[in-house]
């Protein structure tokens, strides 16, 4: 594999290298001495620490297991460098580039040990898809937005029964026969992209499944949540949210205790206050204005040499 990279930055012959966690090619554009910036939201970017800390703290990892796994992640890397003359002490000195743009929000920081850091934000576009069209019912309104796959989306759509609210649903992917399934006089189902821009200005309460980039966006528009994280990535966005005061996980997926939990963020404002305390820190955050800065410094290292 390092040796495809290689031969593809032969053929190109790129001035800048834009690597969003993909460690073989970055290594071959080192190896080639080409620029390299980096994007990442945090968790493909371990902190300047060796080891390199476990994602997951509640678990408590042995020091040594951290460290052994690292030096077996460096002695691979090492060895694919050795005729090369690259060799690594640490992981962490894979990520010494030109450039890493952290696109993130400190609050929303995977690694709890990660420390100071230039955070530039997260890059999103908040209007393309389906204008919003809520059901006509009266009731207060949520957004949700789930895979058709996902055991929960069943449980999500019983636990509205019993509530006063109108649910706009977007899943992508959802068939025909799926959006009739589903769809009632409080459930409105778009199978595709909605513009998230205007349907969290509509919104009380966004449902996810604590993806990083509609997390962000929902705390930007002061919209608390209710999340059901599918792996890892999202349980750590999720405990964040959670952390920050502006959003629950539902003790088991059951449409009685979702129901319950969605009635807390609906009724107790302490949610909502929490995440539109997050909006007011951030409101002069433009993810444009982050993508153009961006923009403008990969060029600044591709045109550096000529």
């Amino acid at each position: 594999m390092l040796a495809a990279w290689e031969s593809l930055y032969d053929f190109v012959k790129p001035d800048c290298i834009l690597n969003s966690y993909a460690p073989v090619s970055l290594l071959a554009a080192r190896l080639r001495h080409i620029s390299i910036a980096i994007t990442a939201t945090g968790f493909e970017l371990p902190p300047d620490q060796t080891p390199v800390p476990s994602l997951r703290p509640w678990a408590n990892t042995p020091l040594r297991r951290l460290q052994v796994a690292e030096q077996r992640v460096v002695d691979t890397l090492n060895h694919l460098g050795k005729a090369r003359g690259f060799q690594l002490k640490r992981y962490r000195e894979l990520f010494d580039v030109d450039k890493i743009f952290l696109n993130t929000f400190k609050e929303l920081n995977h690694y709890e040990t990660r420390g100071p850091a230039d955070y530039c934000g997260p890059l999103f576009v908040n209007d393309t898809g389906a204008i919003p069209v809520w059901p006509e019912g009266r009731g207060r309104r949520i957004f949700a937005y789930l895979r058709p796959e996902m055991r929960e989306l069943q449980a999500v759509l019983e636990a509205i029964k019993n509530l006063d609210v109108c649910l706009l649903l977007a899943a992508p992917g959802l068939s025909a026969a799926g959006v009739g399934q589903f769809s009632s006089a409080c459930v409105k189902v778009v199978p595709g992209p909605v513009s998230i821009g205007e349907t969290l200005k509509q919104a009380e309460v966004v449902i996810s499944y604590a993806g990083h980039g509609l997390c962000a966006q929902s705390l930007l528009a002061g919209r608390p949540m209710l999340l059901f994280p599918q792996h890892l990535e999202q349980v750590l966005v999720a405990r964040l949210v959670i952390a920050l005061g502006a959003g629950l996980v539902p003790r088991d997926p059951k449409p009685e205790t979702i129901a319950e939990t969605l009635s807390r963020l609906l009724e107790e404002p302490v949610f909502t206050q929490r995440a539109q305390a997050f909006a007011k820190r951030y409101a002069d955050y433009s993810a444009e204005e982050s993508s153009v800065l961006m923009a403008a410094e990969i060029d600044r290292l591709a045109t550096k040499d000529s």
